[in-house]
């Protein structure tokens, strides 16, 4: 069963990046909790890599909080020099990002 068939009504799953083979993934809820930590995550792991891509089909839920981790991760990595991709945005995402106005910012393959 995947994460999301297994998840309990109510209870966030604790949101991380792990290594995918060429790329990285997003697992879990990416909201007003997650965040900060994604947050540091990403800023420690832009430091080492120029291209990222993040697949983020196990994204469970998101929120605004996560459309600005993807966009503050787009700031970091044109900083660095780097280039990052999103791959498998979560609808729900994609909507705010729409509604925001910010949509043809996100770099999605």
């Amino acid at each position: 069963m995947s994460a999301k068939q297994t998840r309990q009504p109510g209870v966030d799953t604790l949101a991380r990046l792990e290594s995918m083979g060429k790329g990285w993934q997003l697992i879990g809820d990416l909201n007003f909790s997650s965040a900060p930590l994604l947050l540091s995550q990403g800023r420690n792991l832009l430091k080492f890599c120029c291209d990222l891509s993040i697949d983020m089909a196990g994204v469970d839920h998101a929120d605004s909080a996560g459309l600005a981790l993807l966009l503050e991760w787009m700031d970091m990595s044109r900083a660095n020099g780097g280039s990052i991709h999103f791959r498998n945005v979560p609808d729900s995402l994609l909507n705010i990002a729409r509604v925001s106005n910010v949509h043809g910012l996100l770099p999605l393959e």
